[in-house]
């Protein structure tokens, strides 16, 4: 309650005022300040003095000066000012505010007070004394006005003087200036004596790029072993790689001929044919391969690259590539591959596969006798012609969506067989991707499913032929119920509920908009007399699954008595959980 007062209080009675800062520059509002302070035309700002009424202008720039000087509350009354040509009178205050940051902060407080009473006549003595107060407030403008010029002569003398040190700064700066062209003058003396050393190293750079260049042949030649021979074919050098991949030492390599190294294992007639041709015409080999076997590196299979190369003498560079795992893995891909055929051929599926652009690349046995096409026949018409023309366009826009997106896709359609008749086909393809994540097309199988459709329709056919026995049998039904005048009941046990029909209504004796009652108020209709008699008779039927045969009175809404004669028989789930029971009862009160 304290809160919600204070709250109320201060929304509706605090004092305008405004929260400014040394430039008087305004930070905060508070209360209501329209009467007070008004935005400026032009452009937007907050400064006090551009939003205060013209006339309070001035003591607000006085009191705010003297609450600087005083660090104390200055206020000034009996201040007029006009707002819609009506005469306001107006007291401010200037309080400084203690922060804990060195930026001066002022409370100004701006108050309505009631118009100065002036009596009808007033004594000499009271003009005099209404003289004297001008008087002194008048005195007190002046020493205000005063204050404030001292000040301002004073913050004069403190700009001149940072005038005069801005001028002597600047002619120090002058000789600075003058001093970094002498400078320059230096720099580019020593820039033409650097131009004449460029020009020296430009040709030391020159050499240095003959060297780079050798560098640069063999690291785009190399990919792992390497050798330089000389144009005698003797090992000028060789790199770690060499000497790791062979089991070589440096001491029985170098300045020896390639044909004498290890067990003379490169003493091939056609190597030293193509490294001589390398010599005598500048020519150049790639991809040579040779098998290499040696006790220390067992057999492996060898790509040589070679060409010429310039240093100070002519060298031959020799790059060697260890490709035994690339042709093992080559080796065992074509046997996968060969693998995959043999399975896929003697799958009892059609099996096709299709690349990376949707071509397809392999159609198995079962699918080529299938259709009684070749691979090259499809590759050139297409597969979809296979199909029943009214599926063509769906499967093949099914199959360039699903190939942009690489997701996989199932499709039914008809595929023509060697004999040109037309089967149900039920498709699956998924995408395949590589060891590196790229999609590389599609696998696919189809199976057919023509007995499946055909007998899909023979037991729709039936279900229909069911269908119409079912409700022709249903009308006879309501035909022999209507004559008999027999009511219709179903009894749901498991949420105990009763629904007749409208002959049931009427026979039991229940409102025409009562439709599904409980079993409890289904007995409750019934002669007290037949209730127990009831129960008992239907939990022996229930628990026996026997047939229901039982008569018993009702009690109408009329308060009359009637017999009823009910049949019925009982349906039980797969697990022998009692469900329903359909019955049929028959007023037999005019039999009796």
């Amino acid at each position: 309650m304290d809160k919600l007062v204070d709250s109320l209080l201060l929304s509706q009675y605090v004092p305008a005022s405004v929260v400014v800062n040394q430039d008087l520059e305004i930070l905060q509002f508070r209360g209501s300040t329209g009467l007070f302070l008004e935005p400026a035309p032009g452009k937007a700002s907050l400064n006090l003095i551009k939003m205060a009424r013209p006339s309070l202008v001035f003591e607000l720039r006085n009191i705010v000066h003297k609450a600087q000087k005083s660090a104390e509350p200055i206020r000034k009354s009996g201040l007029e000012i006009k707002v819609n040509n009506k005469l306001h009178y107006v007291a401010i205050e200037a309080v400084p505010l203690d922060t804990a940051t060195e930026e001066r902060l002022y409370l100004i407080i701006f108050d309505e007070v009631q118009p100065p009473i002036v009596p009808v006549t007033q004594s000499a003595d009271a003009r005099n004394r209404r003289i004297k107060e001008l008087e002194n407030e008048l005195a007190n403008l002046r020493d205000d006005m005063r204050s404030i010029i001292e000040e301002q002569e004073a913050s004069n003398e403190e700009l001149q003087s940072a005038n005069e040190e801005i001028i002597s700064s600047n002619e120090e700066l002058q000789s600075i200036n003058e001093e970094l062209e002498t400078s320059k003058e230096e720099i580019e003396s020593t820039n033409e004596e650097l131009l004449t050393i460029n020009q020296e190293l430009q040709v030391r750079n020159d050499q240095l790029s003959e060297a780079y260049q050798f560098a640069e042949d063999i690291f785009g030649t190399i990919r792992e072993a390497t050798l330089v021979l000389d144009t005698d074919l003797r090992v000028k050098s060789a790199n770690p790689g060499f000497y790791r991949l062979f089991k070589l030492k440096e001491e029985t390599t170098e300045r020896r001929l390639i044909y004498e190294l290890g067990n003379r294992q490169w003493d091939i007639p056609e190597l030293r044919s193509m490294l001589t041709d390398i010599v005598t015409s500048d020519a150049q080999f790639q991809g040579f391969e040779l098998t290499y076997t040696s006790p220390e590196t067992g057999e492996k299979i060898l790509s040589i690259n070679a060409r010429r190369v310039v240093r100070q003498q002519a060298s031959i560079l020799v790059a060697i590539e260890d490709i035994t795992d690339h042709r093992r893995a080559q080796r065992l891909l074509s046997e996968r591959e060969a693998w995959f055929h043999e399975i896929a051929d003697n799958a009892p599926t059609l099996i096709w596969v299709s690349d990376a652009n949707g071509r397809f690349t392999f159609l198995n046995k079962v699918w080529l006798d299938y259709t009684g096409r070749t691979l090259e026949n499809v590759a050139q018409q297409g597969l979809v012609q296979s199909l029943h023309p009214d599926d063509q366009a769906g499967y093949q826009e099914k199959y360039d969506l699903s190939l942009k997106r690489q997701k996989s896709f199932s499709s039914e359609f008809r595929l023509r067989r060697y004999d040109g008749l037309f089967h149900w086909m039920l498709e699956n393809a998924r995408p395949s991707f590589g060891h590196d994540g790229l999609f590389t097309g599609y696998i696919g199988s189809s199976i057919d499913i023509q007995l499946q459709k055909e007998t899909a329709l023979e037991l729709d056919r039936r279900v229909q032929d069911r269908t119409k026995e079912l409700s022709q049998a249903n009308e006879l039904m309501r035909i022999a119920l209507n004559t008999s005048q027999a009511g219709l009941g179903r009894w749901d046990w498991r949420s105990q509920t009763i629904a007749w029909d409208t002959r049931g209504r009427e026979i039991i004796g229940l409102a025409t908009n009562e439709e599904i009652l409980s079993i409890d108020d289904w007995v409750n209709r019934i002669y007290p007399d037949d209730r127990d008699r009831v129960r008992a008779y239907l939990k022996e039927c229930l628990e026996t699954n026997q047939d229901i045969r039982i008569e018993y009175r009702v009690i109408h809404q009329d308060g009359s008595i009637h017999y009823v004669l009910e049949a019925g028989k009982c349906t039980q789930s797969n697990d022998g959980e009692l469900l329903s029971s359909i019955g049929m009862v028959i007023d037999v009160t005019d039999l009796r």
